[in-house]
C-alpha cells in the first residue's frame, strides 16, 4: 500500500521501497513488547529475503531473537489467502543468530539456516567469482512496437518459456509471443539465462540456457542473465585460476543441480529469485 507521510515518518526505520502493511504490525509489536516478552505472527515468508524487507530484518535482529520460524507447506491453508504463509515467534532479547543467514552483506531469515551455512563450505558465489547478473530489460507490454516475428528484423528476444529443462529453445513459434526484438541495444554471449520466477515457496526451481559466444540477444524482465567476468574486462581470466576453469557449461549444470535447488528453496521466501540473490547468495563450486 502507499503510506501517508505520517506513517512514513513513524515507521521510517523499517521502510525501504514498497511497503507491506504487515511490516508495521511486526515493528509495532516489538516496540510494545516488554523485555523477555514473546510475539507470534502468521505472515508471508517474503519477509525472509525480499529486498523491500531488509530494513525490517535488520530491526528484528537489533531488537529480538527468532525463537521459531516455519513456512507452511500448503499455500492455500487459509481460506482466501493468495500467497504462502509462515509462522514466526520472536522474543525481545539479544539476537543469537537463530534462523539468520548472512552472506556478502546480505542477511536473510531461513528455516534451514544451518543447511545454508554448510552448503557454502569451500564454495564461492557468482559475485565472489566476478560474475554479474542483470534482469532482462524488455517489459513486453511497454515495448510492443519493437517486437516482431521476423528474424530478419531483429535479434532473438529471450522469454522465460524459452528456458526449458533441456536448455535454451529458440524459436518457440507456438507461444503466441514475438520471438524477436528490433533494437540496436542488445547484449552478446557468452552468458547464461535463467528463469526469474522460480515457482511456489519450497518448490523453487531454476532452469538454465546458454547463450553462445557472439550471439546477439535481448532478454525480457522475467529472465535473469549471468555474464562471466570476461564480459566486463575482468582480469580474473588472464591466469590459470580456478575461475578460469569454471566453464559456462559447468556453471549452467550447477545452477540446475539438485544441490542448488535445495539451497534455492531455503533462500527464497517468495516465487522468484532476484538478481542480487542469484549473484550473491548461491554457492558455486570451483
Amino acid at each position: 500500500f502507499t503510506p501517508s507521510e505520517v506513517i512514513r515518518k513513524k515507521f521510517k526505520e523499517i521502510i525501504g521501497g514498497r511497503l507491506n502493511i504487515f511490516s508495521l504490525f511486526v515493528y509495532q509489536g516489538i516496540k510494545w513488547l516488554k523485555e523477555g516478552g514473546y510475539l507470534a505472527y502468521i505472515i508471508p515468508p517474503s519477509m525472509n529475503n525480499g529486498a523491500y524487507f531488509s530494513a525490517l530484518r535488520e530491526f528484528i535482529m537489533r531488537n529480538a531473537n527468532i525463537e521459531y520460524l516455519h513456512v507452511l507447506d500448503d499455500p492455500k491453508i487459509f481460506t482466501g489467502a493468495l500467497q504462502s504463509t509462515m509462522l514466526i515467534v520472536l522474543k525481545k532479547v539479544k539476537n543469537k543468530g537463530d534462523y539468520v543467514f548472512k552472506k556478502n552483506n546480505i542477511s536473510i531469515f531461513s528455516e534451514n539456516y544451518h543447511h545454508l551455512k554448510s552448503a557454502f563450505e569451500k564454495k564461492k558465489t557468482l559475485f565472489d567469482l566476478g560474475y554479474t547478473v542483470r534482469t532482462g530489460r524488455v517489459v513486453w507490454n511497454q515495448n510492443r512496437k519493437i517486437l516482431t516475428d521476423n528474424p530478419k528484423e531483429g535479434v532473438p528476444l529471450i522469454w522465460a518459456h524459452n528456458i526449458t529443462d533441456g536448455g535454451l529453445k529458440l524459436p518457440i513459434l507456438k507461444s503466441g509471443k514475438p520471438q524477436y526484438a528490433k533494437t540496436t541495444d542488445y547484449d552478446t554471449g557468452p552468458c547464461i539465462v535463467v528463469n526469474r520466477i522460480t515457482g511456489s515457496v519450497k518448490s523453487s526451481k531454476l532452469k538454465a540456457g546458454i547463450i553462445p559466444a557472439g550471439m546477439k540477444f535481448i532478454a525480457e524482465n522475467h529472465v535473469n542473465v549471468i555474464f562471466p567476468p570476461a564480459k566486463n574486462g575482468n582480469s580474473l581470466f588472464k591466469d590459470e585460476s580456478p575461475i578460469q576453469k569454471l566453464s559456462i557449461e559447468n556453471l549452467a549444470q550447477q545452477l540446475i543441480s539438485k544441490e542448488k535447488t535445495e539451497v534455492l528453496k531455503n533462500i527464497t521466501g517468495n516465487t522468484q529469485i532476484s538478481k542480487t540473490e542469484l549473484e550473491r547468495m548461491l554457492p558455486i563450486s570451483v
